[in-house]
């Protein structure tokens, strides 16, 4: 099994999230200043987290609805009404080695002014069905986006057929990034 596994990337993502939420916590109460309430270390983020959560097999949503498995957190159902969808990016179908894949990649903004950035992954061979991954993270203004798709994109490049297509990702980012400029 190698580390660039998709298990262990999610495996080692909450890992990473468990520590840094340890760390803020360990800074926080060692602060004389500081609330010692659970909520006071909760980014918003975190609160629209908990708010949209649903169980981890719950796949099913209606229309107007997205059901997205955020990395190293679990489920979350949202409606489409109440996150507006800001960038748009996708791949102009590339197929490599007999193999069609597409790339996207989308954020979304909540009034709080947390985004949701969403990528999707769908590729297939000839002779078989698509195939499809979808993964999201929540980010709060405080967060680098950038920073935050291409760690999506890393997770992504670790999926089945996809080892190679790195470039294809930090293309998109770079669109996201270019698109959010012009945003203002």
């Amino acid at each position: 099994m190698s580390l660039f596994d998709r298990d262990n990337l999610e495996f080692l993502d909450a890992l990473r999230y468990g520590l840094e939420r340890i760390s803020a916590a360990t800074a926080t109460a060692a602060s004389p200043t500081s609330d010692s309430t659970a909520t006071a270390d909760a980014s918003d983020a975190d609160h629209l987290f908990e708010r949209y959560r649903v169980s981890d097999d719950d796949e099913r949503w209606d229309m107007g609805e997205l059901n997205v498995k955020i990395i190293h957190r679990g489920r979350i159902r949202i409606s489409r009404a109440q996150w507006q969808q800001v960038i748009e990016t996708c791949s102009a179908g590339l197929v490599e080695d007999g193999i069609r894949k597409d790339f996207y990649l989308n954020i979304f903004l909540h009034p709080s002014n947390v985004r949701l950035i969403y990528v999707t992954y769908r590729y297939k061979q000839s002779s078989d069905k698509q195939r499809e991954f979808r993964r999201g993270i929540l980010v709060d203004e405080a967060s680098n986006i950038r920073e935050m798709m291409m760690h999506l994109a890393y997770w992504f490049t670790a999926q089945p057929h996809a080892e190679k297509n790195y470039p294809v990702w930090n293309q998109l980012v770079e669109q996201a990034m270019a698109k959010l400029r012009a945003a203002g």
